[in-house]
């Protein structure tokens, strides 16, 4: 798992949304896909293309806007390189009070908090979205 590429995607999208963008542009890595396929599921992304610069891949991210303001109000990465926390499916609910929307790394790939319960598995929590 780059944390890196999480870290950068991840402050990319909340910049363009400061700046009221209506998409940006981001390395197409296989985590960065995964990421953009849980925010178009969960709503926050109108939606996202992949294109091929010199045989490098590339994602567009196109961003949601509700009445002028973001969707994605704020994320924050939580596990670390440098601090790495890892959640068994019981303690899920503890860590995930305020009602937002956790997003962990398992073994079945990028799932959210809910999926998570749903299926009775844990994993590494990555981004915090609220």
């Amino acid at each position: 798992m780059s944390f890196l590429n999480i870290n950068s995607f991840t402050q990319k999208l909340l910049n363009a949304q400061l700046l009221r963008r209506k998409m940006f542009v981001s390395p197409g890595t296989v985590n960065s896909l995964r990421l953009a396929v849980l925010l178009k599921e969960m709503g926050f992304i109108i939606g996202f293309s992949l294109f091929y610069i010199s045989d490098r891949k590339f994602i567009k991210i196109f961003l949601k806007y509700k009445n002028g303001f973001p969707a994605l109000k704020s994320a924050r990465v939580i596990s670390k390189p440098s601090k790495r926390i890892y959640l068994r499916f019981e303690s899920i609910a503890k860590f995930n009070p305020n009602g937002g929307i956790l997003i962990l790394h398992t073994s079945k790939g990028l799932l959210t908090d809910y999926q998570c319960k749903n299926l009775g598995i844990g994993g590494e929590p990555i981004l915090f979205i609220f």
